[in-house]
């Protein structure tokens, strides 16, 4: 289990030592200021950088790191606001702005209050995960109806593994099949079937390895994670997109920021990952989540 972004594999190879340095420095200065909801709410615990700093080099990513013994969260707003001459932070991609916020407050949420809360509301986020990379490996690798399953299946088991600290053992597997059959309406027996072997998935590269056996075919051998970044990278969009998304294949808090805004900001309606949020969110289930999500963020801001 990832603890920030910046830990998963896409992000792994980073050097962030000169950019913690120069964001301890700043903190030193007085020279962050505090990220705000759109609502013009400061969110406590989360520093951003203003757009007339100059000294730190971008980073796209909430950056977590111990300073004076505490534990400081910073998101570069830079790409997203203007200053004014007496240096009063303006948004100028208020949409961007909000994205950028939502991760850092979600990424605070998870390493603070770990995954359980995140885990509790409901099963739209895996739904929504294991369709969008079961159905695009299908398309891309030609794959038949009934290789799917098992596909799909092994999907949501390596989504409900991101929320799991340490092993996977039989009980939590037991439980993990019943969630599991009801994203992909596989038979629970099946989904034991599948999983009962299975390691705890540390990264996506170890998801990717697995699937040939799986799945039991050919066409999947030597499919890799650049693979599967290229098949679902174009789903979102924005700053850092491919990137964004590449990040949510092992960080639920990413993938809980970019279904939040696929519900609730128009200006992603356009992007397949809403098209597909929105065949999935039945009835009230979409606004359920958006609801339970903000509510939750709320309380742990005023913790």
């Amino acid at each position: 289990m990832f603890k920030h972004p910046y830990e998963t594999t896409p992000c792994s190879s980073y050097q962030l030592k000169e950019i913690v340095s120069s964001l301890q420095r700043a903190i030193v200065n007085g020279e962050l200021g505090t990220a705000k909801t759109l609502k013009n709410v400061p969110v406590e615990g989360l520093r951003e950088v203003p757009p007339y700093t100059k000294a730190i080099q971008p980073f796209s990513h909430p950056l977590v790191f111990d300073h004076l013994g505490k534990q400081e969260f910073v998101v570069d707003v830079r790409p997203f606001t203007t200053a004014t001459r007496d240096l009063e932070v303006k948004i100028s991609n208020a949409t961007e702005y909000q994205f950028m916020v939502l991760r850092g407050r979600l990424t605070m949420s998870w390493i603070k209050d770990g995954p359980q809360p995140m885990s509790n509301m409901g099963d739209l986020p895996a739904r929504i995960f294991t369709r969008m990379i079961s159905e695009g490996i299908v398309r891309r690798m030609g794959l038949s109806p009934m290789e799917q399953m098992p596909l799909a299946v092994v999907t949501a088991y390596f989504f409900f593994g991101q929320f799991v600290e340490g092993e996977i053992d039989e009980a939590q597997k037991l439980r993990l099949a019943a969630r599991i059959s009801r994203v992909t309406t596989a038979p629970v027996e099946k989904v034991l079937s599948i999983i009962e072997p299975l390691p705890h998935f540390k990264s996506v590269i170890d998801y990717c390895d697995s699937l040939e056996s799986v799945v039991n075919t050919p066409r999947l051998n030597k499919f890799s994670a650049g693979m599967l970044y290229s098949i679902v990278g174009g789903s979102w969009f924005g700053a850092a997109s491919r990137e964004v998304v590449a990040v949510a294949l092992e960080y639920p808090p990413y993938l809980y920021a970019m279904l939040y805004m696929a519900l609730t900001e128009r200006g992603y309606h356009t992007s397949y990952f809403a098209k597909l949020t929105e065949s999935v969110a039945k009835g009230s289930t979409g606004k359920d989540f958006a609801y339970s999500l903000a509510h939750y963020l709320e309380n742990f801001s005023n913790v």
